[in-house]
């Protein structure tokens, strides 16, 4: 029957209801029948009608393909969500023809909420359960229950079914319970959540149990959030780990990660290692760190992971985190994340903490100086919310290095390029914080160290004296003038980057004077390495005043706007993902951008 067909049906019948109605003499068994006459011919309507739409042709496979989908989590390791079994209990209410898809799509029934989550979707776990048939499931509970959780019974009695356990609330006075209930293994378990409520020191003693038995082979992806112990277990088959609100010694640390030789990403998030020692070098090394203990302490040496792609390091003590990455050994293309570092401990006063990196960090970082293929570097200083940043940024096509220090001070910054492979960086822009100047006395050995570089872009934003501008102007002139040899016997002159082709400053001050830009265009031209193009947008500054360059430089000109500019966006290889982990998220409070060149 066609739908114009149904349609005409219906309003006759409404007519015959009306009239029904209207005559006294009906009775109530005449008005009972007509009302349930309608409520069937309207119910056959809206059958014909979900037919007819795209949605209502689909066969039930393609159906239950999609609400597979609907359910389905943002595979995101920070937060698990807790929604999606009421998702799957929505798509049930729809209509007749839904419902009985829903129900008989196990698929969709994963999600396992325990009621003493205390949250409200925690909508009847045994319901789920039985209509979950042998789909791999997904459990959000705590340990240890108080109302009797699902976890408990399938734990105990279908630890295959497990496929992802976030066990949240952890009671952090009873360690031992924890380890007892998670002794025995889960053999398909994929990815594991353990969330705690506070942060306690507890270290695992010689006949402990291990957690899921010991070595874990199905295990993708770990989380572990203020929890009181450090897993002693083999994974050898993790790719993900996050560790969050954690404080543990170091040599427990770096036996977790010397456990998990295949992982690809790595997240470590305000969790401070405590040092037992510091870092010293070893004369047979070279540039490989040793930690040399004492006592019963074992030594440490290097962690080699040779699969990582992604490290991310957050909300930690700067000379914590630069520790760590000292005792890492990575593979060439890494990308790399350390954000919201501070400088100085919450608790106690430590020294400034570039002299603290100086002493602990010796020789230079391997791990840094073996990532190749840097082509981009960025010290930008940026003011936000009364607060002072620094990013030190150094990708390529297939690698990043992004550090982000809460300070004012780019001097450690310039030392940091030491630890760098530089020779292939094209582009290099610095932004200069006010009170600062004096530190650019560095860049001449950063610029050194960049044979490759062509475009230099430097800004300083704040209103600086006179005496300030003329102070960095000489400074980043000087830094590009190459020198005079010094030998008796006439030795070749340093020339910092010698191709570089294109080079523009921008500074906020009074009128200063440009002999400096003058004394370095000039030397340059005779050593036979002159830049191409100058730009200058100097308050105050015209075109005129740039006349003396036109015999040393090709093109010079005047801007207006601005050289280089904090953007909407991040490089794309600080973007990189996969099914539990991402590295650049925007709700973590940081600042993103793009930085055109021009």
């Amino acid at each position: 029957m066609a739908l114009s067909q149904l349609s005409q049906a219906l309003n006759e019948l409404n007519v015959a209801v009306d009239a029904a109605l209207d005559d006294p003499t009906t009775s109530w068994d005449e008005l009972a029948h007509a009302r349930t006459t309608l409520s069937t011919t309207v119910s056959r309507i809206n059958q014909h009608r979900n037919r007819l739409t795209p949605v209502g042709r689909l066969p039930p496979e393609t159906l239950g393909r999609i609400f597979e989908f609907v359910v389905t989590p943002d595979r995101n390791i920070y937060e698990p969500s807790t929604t999606y079994s009421m998702l799957a209990h929505d798509l049930t209410v729809v209509c007749k023809s839904w419902r009985t898809t829903a129900l008989n799509w196990p698929r969709m029934w994963y999600h396992i909420i325990d009621a003493d989550m205390g949250s409200a979707y925690a909508w009847n776990p045994k319901t789920v359960f039985d209509r979950s048939n042998t789909t791999p499931l997904h459990i959000y509970s705590q340990i240890p229950s108080q109302t009797g959780s699902m976890f408990a019974h399938i734990y105990g009695s279908h630890p295959h079914r497990i496929g992802e356990a976030h066990l949240l609330n952890i009671d952090e006075y009873h360690p031992m319970v924890i380890l007892r209930s998670l002794a025995s293994p889960m053999p398909n378990l994929k990815f594991m959540n353990l969330s705690g409520l506070r942060s306690r020191t507890y270290q695992l003693e010689a006949g402990m149990p291990l957690i899921l038995g010991g070595t874990s082979t199905s295990l993708r992806a770990f989380a572990l959030k203020q929890v009181s112990f450090v897993p002693g277990n083999s994974f050898p088959n993790l790719i993900d780990l996050r560790l969050d609100t954690m404080t543990c010694v170091d040599w427990e640390f770096f036996r977790l990660l010397r456990n998990c030789p295949r992982l690809e990403t790595l997240e470590l998030a305000h969790t401070e290692t405590l040092l037992s020692t510091p870092l010293q070098s070893s004369a047979s090394s070279g540039s490989v760190l040793d930690l040399v203990s004492g006592g019963d302490k074992p030594i440490m040496s290097p962690v080699v992971l040779r699969h990582l792609r992604g490290l991310r390091m957050g909300y930690m003590k700067v000379v914590y985190a630069l520790a760590i990455l000292a005792l890492l050994k990575l593979p060439r293309h890494p990308v790399m994340r350390l954000d919201n570092l501070t400088c100085y401990s919450r608790y106690a006063v430590l020294p400034d903490w570039h002299e603290v990196w100086q002493s602990r960090v010796e020789p230079p970082l391997s791990t840094l100086y073996e990532v190749k293929g840097h082509t981009h570097l960025d010290i930008i200083h940026v003011r936000e919310d009364n607060n002072a940043h620094l990013h030190f940024i150094s990708h390529g096509q297939n690698c990043g290095i992004w550090v982000h220090v809460r300070a004012i001070d780019p001097g450690p910054f310039f030392h940091l390029v030491a630890h760098l492979d530089t020779r292939a960086i094209t582009t290099f822009r610095l932004s200069v914080p006010h009170n600062a100047v004096e530190r650019l006395s560095f860049l001449r050995f950063v610029l050194v160290r960049m044979p490759s570089l062509s475009r230099l872009l430097v800004k300083c934003r704040v209103r600086l004296p006179a005496q300030s501008g003329t102070a960095l102007l000489k400074e980043v002139a000087g830094a590009l003038t190459p020198s005079s040899s010094s030998s008796n016997e006439g030795g070749t002159a340093e020339i910092p980057v010698p191709g570089l082709d294109y080079f523009g400053i921008e500074m906020d001050c009074a009128r200063i004077p440009l002999d400096a830009l003058v004394h370095m265009a000039a030397s340059r031209k005779r050593s036979a390495h002159p830049i191409r193009s100058l730009v200058c947008n100097i308050s105050g500054c015209t075109r005129e005043d740039l006349l003396p360059l036109s015999e040393f430089v090709d093109a010079y000109y005047v801007a207006t706007g601005f050289l280089f500019e904090v953007g909407p966006d991040v490089p794309s290889v600080f973007k990189m993902k996969n099914d539990y982990w991402e590295l650049f998220r925007r709700e973590d409070g940081m600042t993103s951008w793009n930085m055109p060149e021009e």
